[in-house]
Parts: C-alpha cells; sequence; structure tokens
C-alpha cells in the first residue's frame, strides 16, 4: 500500500539557503514502517497526478500554521501571524483526492484544512488553546478503544 502525506513547513535559525524546510514527523514514519506501507511525501503542487496515480489514500496533517482567513472570507486578527502559506498545496491535493472518491484523514491542522476546503469556516482564536508547543497536544483516550489497546494509556502527550 502506498499513502500520500502532506510535508509541512517550518523554518530553522540556520543560513539561507537551507532556513525553510518540509518535514515529516518521525511518528508517522515509525508508525507507517511498522505497517510495511510506503509513505510518498507531497511538497510540490507539480506531478500531483501521478502522486494521486500510485497511492490509495492521503494523509494531512498537522502543522504550526494557521489556515489564512481569507480563504474562509474572514479578515485575520491584527495581531496574528501566518509564517507559511500551505494552503494551496493542500487544497490542490485534498481536491485531487476527494474527486478521485480516495480516502483522506485529517489529523489537527490537516482537519481544519480540509474544513476550509469544502467550505466551512474557522475560529482564529480559542480560548485556552494556546500551545507553548505548537506541534503537540495531550489526549485523553476511552479505555474500550482501538487507541487504548494499542497504547494501553489513557492520555497521550
Amino acid at each position: 500500500m502506498k499513502i500520500a502525506i502532506v510535508g509541512r513547513l517550518e523554518e530553522h535559525g540556520e543560513d539561507i539557503p537551507f532556513r525553510k524546510r518540509y518535514y515529516i514527523a518521525n511518528l508517522f514514519i515509525d508508525i507507517f514502517n511498522e505497517l510495511d506501507i510506503l509513505l510518498i511525501p507531497v511538497v510540490s503542487e507539480k506531478n500531483l497526478n501521478e502522486i494521486y496515480d500510485i497511492c490509495d489514500g492521503l494523509i494531512v496533517t498537522g502543522s504550526a500554521n494557521d489556515v489564512h482567513p481569507k480563504y474562509y472570507n474572514k479578515v485575520p486578527l491584527k495581531d496574528k501571524k501566518f509564517l507559511f502559506d500551505e494552503f494551496p498545496l493542500v487544497n490542490s491535493i485534498v481536491k485531487l483526492f476527494a474527486k478521485g472518491n480516495k480516502p483522506i484523514l485529517g489529523i489537527c491542522a490537516g482537519i481544519q484544512e480540509i474544513n476550509v476546503i469544502f467550505g466551512g469556516t474557522l475560529h482564529q482564536r480559542i480560548p485556552n488553546h494556546d500551545l507553548p508547543d505548537q506541534n503537540k497536544h495531550v489526549i485523553k483516550i476511552s479505555d474500550n478503544s482501538m487507541l487504548y489497546d494499542i497504547y494501553n494509556k489513557n492520555i497521550m502527550k
């Protein structure tokens, strides 16, 4: 099985040209290696049809970058910063997979992007949701769930 996975942008303090990088979180690589599923990184709008043709599904992972409100017809809050615009790439690949009726899994910011792609809106500021580490959320897992059976714990950080 082959799964397309959207690469995410981040910026490092190193000198140009290596300051801006695409990445895929190691957690996904570890999981899919264990499942013997090949991940195909999506980091460009070029060759999306070829990626679509060879992949069985799509994962739109989380990101520390927010969806710019212009994509859901809102004005950005004055103090809000948008480091990168990942939305055009995500929009293109999601629409392609949706049109072909292939499965799409959104995680965290990926769910937000999928929501906007299909006409939804977002709240730009959610009370008590400012995380010190924008890459991690604490989740609670129900005892009688597949995730509990896998991880054997109720809280994941």
